[in-house]
């Protein structure tokens, strides 16, 4: 027969005293967990909401048809202006642009 060391009434002992020294901070612990999930889940609902409005009733401005490309061209020279430089100072002028395309 096999022994232990420790009987059954030990054991219950044992882990009645667990049960009363972690019990308190197991319920923190849980409710500190419980309520850091639930401000997470508003902050997302929250965000999600704020997208949704803006793209719903501020949303950008509708492009006009009439407009050709070359006035697109125009519009945008300073964004161009700062990618050929971003790339000659990266490639130290040994780059060259063939297109510039948005994704």
């Amino acid at each position: 027969m096999l022994h232990w060391g420790i009987s059954l009434v030990g054991m219950s002992r044992f882990i009645s005293i667990i049960n009363f020294t972690m019990g308190l901070p197991l319920q923190v612990f849980l409710f500190g967990l419980l309520t850091v999930f639930i401000v997470l889940l508003v902050v997302v609902a929250t965000g999600n909401a704020i997208i949704w409005f803006v793209n719903r009733y501020i949303g950008s401005p509708v492009k006009e048809a009439g407009k050709s490309g070359s006035g697109q061209l125009q519009s945008h020279s300073g964004r161009i202006a700062a990618i050929a430089a971003a790339v000659n100072t990266v490639t130290r002028g040994r780059g060259k642009i063939t297109s510039i395309e948005k994704l």
